[in-house]
């Protein structure tokens, strides 16, 4: 009988904190998913990860010259080479966290700002496509980003 009092009160807990969430199962989901080892630097690096692609969508919308597109390209680069490693590490150190879903708000902001980047794109690069420091500037970032990793496997 203790056990199921005490059952209904963790989910009455849960119940409460997920009031702040749009789904209570989010809630539980994430309290359980906050005891795997590893999860809360999941939770870190996925911020920062979306931290970097809406700067890089905030770039993107701003872009008025191929200076500004190769500046923004540099940036993108630079910061997506030093957290990649980092995933990756995280996701060596943790596997099980390969199972698991990040929290909905982390991922439904990441959808909409990878929808946004989608279509801003085109827009700031079209103008600036046939600039060779433009295209100087995307080799680089593909390859800070591992992209020569792609061509050496090849050869």
């Amino acid at each position: 009988m203790k056990q199921i009092i005490g059952s209904l009160a963790l989910m009455c807990i849960l119940m409460v904190l997920g009031s702040c969430s749009k789904n209570p199962t989010d809630a539980i989901s994430d309290a359980i998913n906050s005891d795997v080892a590893g999860y809360g630097e999941m939770i870190s690096v996925l911020n920062d990860y979306v931290d970097i692609q809406e700067k890089y969508l905030k770039s993107l919308k701003n872009i008025e010259s191929s200076e500004d597109l190769i500046k923004t390209l540099e940036t993108y680069g630079e910061s997506m080479s030093k957290i990649m490693p980092v995933m990756m590490e995280l996701s060596e150190k943790y596997p099980e966290l390969n199972d698991i879903d990040p929290p909905k708000e982390i991922e439904e902001r990441l959808e909409q700002i990878s929808l946004e980047i989608q279509e801003e794109t085109p827009k700031a690069v079209m103008e600036y496509q046939s600039d060779p420091k433009v295209q100087e500037a995307f080799m680089k970032m593909a390859s800070l980003m591992g992209g020569d990793d792609m061509d050496d496997s090849e050869e």
